[in-house]
């Protein structure tokens, strides 16, 4: 309501039916605390809260990134999920983590989430995305993170899809998310 841009990526543990239900629940929970006007960290302290009175044994990882569109001021809290990467518009040698402060999964007893703040430059990105895109079956993740840094630094503010296509060569065993953004 206050005209700022709030972007989430989430993950729930499993496959199925029963799965992709425990996602809509979390994601409606997740969207009224952020819509009542909570701050990213303090939207997942509240989700955690839920998951573990509600939905037990759910288990999920999630980012949550508020965006000021007129500074490129973002507030952002991750739930163990990967970090974003910013970029720059001209390619360059490698996308760099975005500074975001890594905090428990959703489903994790005591859970806290701490916030983050940055600033996308003008002609800056944020790319966000999900672990299929970086974990290959019997390599480490953290290959799988390099490689997707460098196809990134390499891309400048290419769309999503040639993320996807340059990141994965057909390959995934996992399902894909990419949210890329750019400041103008």
């Amino acid at each position: 309501r206050d005209g700022r841009l709030i972007v989430l990526l989430g993950d729930v543990a499993g496959h199925g039916i029963t799965v992709a239900g425990t996602m809509a629940q979390l994601r409606n929970a997740l969207r009224a605390q952020l819509f009542a006007g909570a701050e990213p960290a303090e939207a997942l302290t509240q989700l955690n809260e839920f998951v573990m009175h509600m939905v037990p044994g759910a288990f999920a990882t999630v980012i949550a990134a508020r965006v000021d569109l007129a500074s490129g001021r973002v507030e952002a809290a991750s739930a163990g999920h990967l970090m974003p990467y910013l970029t720059e518009s001209r390619p360059t040698a490698a996308a760099v983590p975005a500074p975001v402060k890594l905090s428990p999964p959703i489903g994790v007893r005591g859970g806290t989430y701490a916030p983050s703040t940055f600033t996308i430059e003008s002609g800056h990105g944020l790319v966000m995305f999900s672990d299929g895109l970086v974990e290959r079956r019997g390599e480490a993740i953290d290959d799988g993170l390099t490689q997707l840094a460098g196809t990134i630094g390499r891309a400048g503010d290419a769309p999503a899809s040639s993320i996807w296509g340059a990141a994965t060569s057909g390959y995934t065993d996992d399902d894909v998310t990419i949210v890329t953004l750019r400041r103008l």
